[in-house]
């Protein structure tokens, strides 16, 4: 019996291995045809079979543990692995962009002088600023939120003014390099900081669909208890804010960027942004990151 059990073992992982190969060779393709990214999918296939070939010995070593991808030039592995109809740079209806960014104090050793960040903000300006059917939104947290008020230019607790256009989000991302890192991981209140400025948008009437990108390096300092609940119960409450109106929509992705070992705040993240409807990010360096490969835009045909 135990002979049987191998063997079809052993077939059932082999026979996934092209399904699996192909899977993530066409995620590659709808996010750009990445050379380093079919690698990677060839790599995942051979060490599937690796692993059903190792199942013929009882005591075979394990496989050393695969090594973080650079970000820079690969394109990331969402967790879930949605795959959408349209992306950022495709879609054509009005869409608000939410960046929430971790200053907490130890981001000064996962990002040194924001370095990190900021690579990012900016590298998504150059590929999509010019498009005038996007709007923005930047806010920092730490044990409080800040959102950027596009209208003042300045960072403040709340604002009604939080949406503008690439040129304030790039003056945002200037601004947010001249603040020294500090305090706690405040995932509460990051949320309650977005779901203000949804409330002030849903006030004014604007009925837009969002997409929330949330980055930090830790684990949340503001949430007692089940801390994956806690997760959940904000993401849901964020999502249920933005139909209030009826009409909105919003996706959250998370990208984590802090040490490779905390497995608890890499689960944290990657619940988060399950819940979101979105993808997660794993980046393990302080390097940039193409942020728009990991946007999933409300309400387009994922599967």
């Amino acid at each position: 019996m135990k002979t049987i059990n191998k063997t079809w073992m052993k077939g059932t992982a082999q026979s996934a291995i092209p399904l699996l190969a192909a899977t993530l060779m066409l995620s590659g393709c709808l996010f750009g045809e990445n050379k380093q990214f079919f690698e990677k999918a060839e790599l995942s296939a051979n060490a599937l079979e690796a692993g059903a070939n190792a199942s013929d010995a009882d005591a075979q070593p394990s496989a050393p543990e695969a090594q973080p991808v650079d970000v820079v030039s690969a394109s990331p592995t969402p967790s879930s692995s949605p795959h959408c109809t349209a992306t950022v740079g495709t879609t054509t209806e009005n869409l608000r962009i939410m960046f929430m960014i971790d200053n907490s104090g130890s981001t000064a050793t996962t990002d040194p002088s924001h370095r990190y960040s900021s690579q990012t903000i900016q590298s998504f300006i150059q590929n999509y600023g010019s498009h005038t059917n996007l709007t923005f939104n930047f806010g920092y947290f730490a044990d409080h939120a800040s959102v950027w008020d596009m209208v003042t230019s300045r960072f403040l607790s709340s604002t009604s003014n939080a949406f503008g256009d690439s040129a304030g989000l790039s003056a945002a991302a200037t601004a947010y390099n001249r603040i020294s890192p500090s305090g706690g991981t405040g995932y509460t209140a990051a949320f309650n900081s977005m779901k203000a400025v949804i409330n002030a948008d849903e006030a004014a009437g604007i009925k837009q669909n969002y997409v929330v990108v949330f980055m930090s390096d830790g684990q949340p300092s503001d949430i007692s208890g089940n801390v994956a609940s806690g997760i959940i119960h904000l993401v849901d409450d964020l999502r249920l804010a933005a139909q209030g109106n009826g009409t909105s929509l919003l996706t959250l992705s998370s990208v984590y960027f802090g040490p490779a070992a905390d497995n608890t705040s890499i689960g944290n993240l990657t619940t988060m942004a399950s819940e979101g409807q979105g993808q997660f990010v794993n980046t393990n360096t302080s390097n940039g990151l193409v942020i728009n490969d990991i946007i999933n835009v409300p309400g387009q045909i994922c599967q």
